[in-house]
């Protein structure tokens, strides 16, 4: 397969019948994931996502607590924007949790270059970041996380 050096499987066959079968089982499985990727790459290279500047985006993450974050667009190019992180407002406080909503133009962090996708910004190698609808988020509040 491709530039593997090693073999997909070691089977012994009962028949030349039960090994053309494997053998053509296996074709499909790598035609159908060849597909599968061709249709994955052309869904991200003929995005058009509808972002704007001034359009707010959050990240939620956090191990055994959530940590919102938001971002503003400042700036969009044909396939890429740029996004700076901004200040979060408390609304209102419960137990153990906090509702944060996003401050626009209060910029917290320096301009980020990003090219968006279908499954929105990537920040970092593991946290995405949505279209915010202008809600409060709730995040875990201060002392109540790990």
């Amino acid at each position: 397969k491709g530039k593997a050096n090693k073999p997909l499987w070691y089977h012994s066959f009962k028949s030349e019948r039960q090994r053309d079968q494997l053998v053509q089982a296996t074709i499909e499985q790598r035609q159908f994931g060849m597909a599968s990727e061709n249709k994955r790459r052309t869904e991200r290279r003929d995005f058009q996502p509808d972002i704007k500047a001034g359009d707010i985006y959050y990240t939620s993450w956090g191990y055994d607590q959530t940590n919102i974050d938001f971002y503003e667009v400042v700036a969009v190019a044909s396939k890429s924007i740029s996004i700076r992180e901004i200040a979060a407002k408390l609304v209102r406080s419960e137990l153990g949790s906090d509702y944060v909503a996003a401050l626009p133009g209060k910029f917290t962090g320096s301009i980020m270059r990003k090219i968006p996708g279908p499954n929105g910004i990537k920040i970092d190698g593991q946290h995405y970041a949505h279209k915010w609808d202008g809600k409060p988020l709730r995040q875990t509040a201060s002392g109540f996380g790990h």
